[in-house]
């Protein structure tokens, strides 16, 4: 291989790499909007989230859960906050 073939290679992993770190960088930075959590009589009292949010949550719920809801069902808390509150 020419010293010229080995620069074009080069080259080229290099813009590929960086096209790499781009793209994670755009899927790091994008704005997750989990749905927050409403302050009425019926969600201020959560302590876990776990239990009491599969009363209503669950497969039987009044308001079960979407098919395209994460699988994570665990840590309710961990994604959804209060209304108002930070994210």
């Amino acid at each position: 291989m020419t010293a010229r073939g080995k620069s074009i290679r080069t080259m080229l992993f290099a813009i590929a790499m960086l096209a790499v770190i781009v793209l994670l960088v755009v899927l790091s930075l994008k704005a997750r909007s989990e749905p927050a959590i409403p302050c009425d009589i019926d969600h201020l009292d959560l302590i876990d989230g776990v239990d009491e949010c599969m009363r209503c949550h669950g497969e039987t719920g009044i308001i079960p859960l979407s098919e395209q809801h994460p699988i994570n069902q665990k840590r309710c808390l961990g994604c959804h906050k209060y209304e108002g509150s930070e994210q």
